[in-house]
């Protein structure tokens, strides 16, 4: 009776573990980092297997690793491809955890740094290009990939067609319908002039830096009211005149004050 006992609970044991044990895969292939881990401890105190306690370890590496795989996607959106590259690093050779994930995060961070690439090219910043991937480069010297785009970067020598500073184009007569479009663009290209190589400061209570010049540009940081930034570059987009203060690009209607039409 009693050999009977206890050979009915070793089995309902082993039962348990085997259940246990596949629900652990399970929410790990279903990404449920959280059940699989809690069911990997579970295991290791009913059996005291190393095993057990190494998929614990894995689970939690890989949930980790999934978060941060996902903030490096997110940054991406952002135009912030320093701490993209970092997770890249991060988990360069634990890549085989997660390598669809990964090798996503990986292709979407070189298209995207080629993308803003072209930006610049268009925009006439190669400077601000060459100045970003030098910057990556600190971080991860000898990537032969960011290596092929700073070459190109350096390369490039494409200046913009709405730049101030580019040459003039000859001059002709406006038809009836575009005089007063052209009115204001000779306007704004005057302002423009003025503000090359001065120092003025932000009336805006808060003013965007944006990564190039466009209002669609992501963000990279905000001044302050009272800012003072230098202009080194301007650029004509429409009714906005866009000024190069250095680490970035914003529009000089946050600095009405300073500005004389």
């Amino acid at each position: 009776m009693l050999l009977a006992l206890i050979a009915g609970k070793s089995v309902h044991k082993n039962l348990k573990i085997n259940r246990l044990d596949r629900q652990m895969n399970r929410a790990v292939e279903d990404g449920s980092y959280t059940e699989a881990l809690n069911n990997a401890r579970t295991l290791y105190d009913l059996t005291g297997d190393e095993k057990y306690l190494e998929s614990a370890k894995e689970i939690k590496t890989v949930s980790e690793m999934k978060k941060d795989l996902n903030r490096a996607e997110s940054a991406l959106e952002d135009g912030d491809f320093s701490f993209a590259l970092q997770i890249l690093k991060d988990y360069r050779d634990r890549r085989d955890l997660l390598p669809d994930k990964y090798d996503d995060l990986k292709k979407d961070f070189y298209s995207g740094l080629e993308r803003q690439a072209s930006k610049y090219r268009s925009a006439g910043s190669k400077d601000q290009m060459v100045a970003l991937v030098d910057s990556l480069l600190a971080m991860d010297g000898g990537n032969e990939r960011l290596l092929a785009i700073l070459a190109e970067a350096k390369a490039s020598t494409g200046a913009p067609a709405q730049s101030v500073d580019a040459s003039p184009k000859p001059k002709t007569e406006p038809k009836p319908n575009q005089r007063q479009v052209s009115s204001n663009g000779s306007k704004l290209s005057k302002v423009a002039s003025n503000l090359l190589g001065k120092d003025i400061t932000s009336t805006a209570l808060h003013t965007n830096v944006r990564s190039e010049p466009t209002i669609n540009a992501p963000v990279v940081y905000a001044l302050e009211k009272g800012s003072t930034v230098h202009v080194y570059r301007t650029v004509i987009e429409g009714n906005i005149i866009w000024l190069d203060i250095g680490d970035g690009w914003t529009s000089h209607k946050n600095f009405n004050g300073d500005l004389t039409y």
